[in-house]
């Protein structure tokens, strides 16, 4: 299932306007706020032919329950799911395994983090309401530019750019090497958290005199976000870099020039095919190393090029980091001067295609 999907429903007392952009949406919050609310209308226009709910979207919309839920799924491909907190394999290994391989949008009514499942930073909401409209507000909207953090008013960014004193990837793989490479112009320290899940824990070993840097995979880090923000937000000299993956990044610097990769940057959802892609890192991962088999740049998510490591590559890479307020330089400045102590990644910037 791909694209993005408007979902309007309602009655006459409550009314809920959003659009779904990802195979995994997840909305979470206190009790009272509506997300119930959502859940039994959409189960009441399943049960009922004139229930009085209105319905408007483009695909099919069905509440799963404990019972005959598998059944439910693969009945209604290219659907959307909602399912709600109470639902008893909401934290099982074959729910999740059904949701990673199923041709469906999936809508999660809970509290719970779910690390089973690779979800979006971007696509964890809370329910916000305006008199009796209810829309969406973004619960980790970790940005530059357009967007805006949530907690933007207690994570505030310095208001000049940052320079880290040690960077922590989330992975060990090729944005490591990278990011490496980038730390040693600085002499500062880069280290690999081998994982997401163990990001969390390794923020617990952090100094108070060093400007820590936090790089993860937004596209998939989800599941980690409320053990990250809550460190963040008691430890000023931590940030959070959170593109939708390291080869995004790669992707949006070197390659974005090129009609295709502009095309598939501006609206992934439109090809990011939900049964073949767990998340948009591992299709983002697909298109770079589809675009540069059997060139120099040919890229290897376990060992970088070099070719990615020589003094062009680096100092475009750098720039544009530097969009994001991030320096990697002997000097700090520039436009890159930033606000958000979370970054989503210089989204205003596009570089010419560097065939270094």
């Amino acid at each position: 299932m791909v694209g993005k999907h408007r979902v309007q429903i309602g009655d006459n007392t409550v009314r809920y306007d959003f659009v779904l952009s990802r195979n995994i949406t997840i909305i979470r919050g206190d009790s009272g706020t509506g997300k119930t609310t959502l859940y039994n209308l959409v189960q009441e226009v399943n049960q009922k032919q004139n229930s009085g709910i209105q319905l408007n979207c483009d695909c099919g919309c069905y509440a799963l329950t404990d019972f005959d839920w598998e059944e439910v799924i693969k009945r209604h491909p290219k659907s959307i799911i909602f399912v709600d907190e109470n639902f008893g394999w909401m934290r099982s290994e074959k729910f999740a395994s059904i949701v990673n391989s199923a041709d469906n949008y999936f809508v999660l009514i809970t509290r719970a983090y779910l690390s089973m499942l690779a979800y979006s930073i971007k696509e964890v909401y809370s329910m916000h309401v305006s008199g009796k409209y209810v829309t969406l507000n973004n619960e980790y909207e970790i940005t530059l530019n357009e967007l805006k953090n949530v907690y933007n008013q207690t994570m505030s960014f310095p208001q000049e750019c940052i320079t880290p004193d040690y960077v922590l990837c989330e992975d060990s793989n090729s944005g490591y090497e990278l990011f490496h490479a980038l730390t040693d112009k600085l002499s500062s320290e880069c280290h690999s958290a081998s994982g997401k899940s163990n990001i969390p824990e390794c923020l617990l070993n952090f100094e108070n005199d060093k400007t820590y840097l936090v790089i993860v995979d937004g596209a998939a880090f989800g599941s980690e976000m409320g053990a990250t923000t809550r460190y963040m937000i008691q430890h000023e000299n931590c940030y959070l870099y959170a593109p939708e993956s390291f080869e995004w990044l790669l992707l949006k610097v070197m390659f974005s020039k090129d009609p295709n990769i502009y095309r598939i940057l501006k609206n992934p959802s439109d090809y990011a095919e939900s049964t073949k892609y767990l998340s948009w890192e591992r299709y983002f991962t697909h298109v770079l190393e589809d675009h540069t088999r059997g060139t120099d740049l040919e890229y290897h998510k376990k060992k970088l090029n070099k070719q990615y490591l020589y003094a062009k590559a680096m100092n475009t890479i750098s720039k544009f980091l530097l969009e994001s307020n991030i320096n990697f330089e002997k000097v700090c400045g520039g436009a890159g001067a930033g606000k958000d102590k979370m970054a989503l990644g210089g989204e205003n910037c596009i570089i010419e295609e560097d065939n270094a």
